[in-house]
């Protein structure tokens, strides 16, 4: 399954960039990331499912979870991650410039780094990658919250 998810993420972070490089768009989805109340609704789902991300190495840190409980949550944490591009997109297909550039960066590498890990946890540079993707989704949460406080700010 492993490397079903990485295939499936794979291609889905190929297709935001392609759309993204070659300045595709869809009319109707263009139209809708221009109303402020879809902005705002689908900014709130894209936040839900970060903030989701969470739910992983919080009930591992804190509840100190183990055996198939843990693999459970493994799989929801990396069956979100792999849809992720496709909840990215349906909020902003073209993030230009600035804060929500770097955000879009920064969310995409994470993808990689975590379709990596994915891949083989055996390897040696799997604990560099692991803090490495702990610490970009540290930078995506707090990049998140200063995005929704300066929309609401200055909107």
């Amino acid at each position: 399954m492993k490397k079903t998810e990485n295939i499936i993420g794979l291609i889905l972070f190929t297709l935001y960039l392609l759309q993204y490089l070659a300045q595709l768009e869809f009319d109707y989805l263009t139209q809708l990331q221009t109303n402020s109340t879809y902005r705002h609704w689908s900014g709130f789902v894209l936040f839900l499912f970060i903030l989701g991300q969470w739910v992983l190495p919080i009930f591992r840190g804190v509840f100190d979870m183990k055996g198939k409980a843990i693999e459970r949550m493994h799989s929801i944490h990396n069956l979100l991650g792999v849809t992720s591009p496709i909840v990215f997109y349906l909020h902003s297909s073209r993030p230009d410039y600035g804060l929500l550039l770097l955000l879009t960066v920064v969310f995409f590498m994470n993808l990689l780094v975590g379709l990596s890990l994915n891949c083989d946890s055996y390897n040696k540079y799997f604990r560099f990658g692991l803090v490495l993707h702990v610490i970009m989704s540290a930078q995506i949460m707090i990049s998140t919250i200063l995005h929704i406080w300066i929309v609401f700010i200055y909107n």
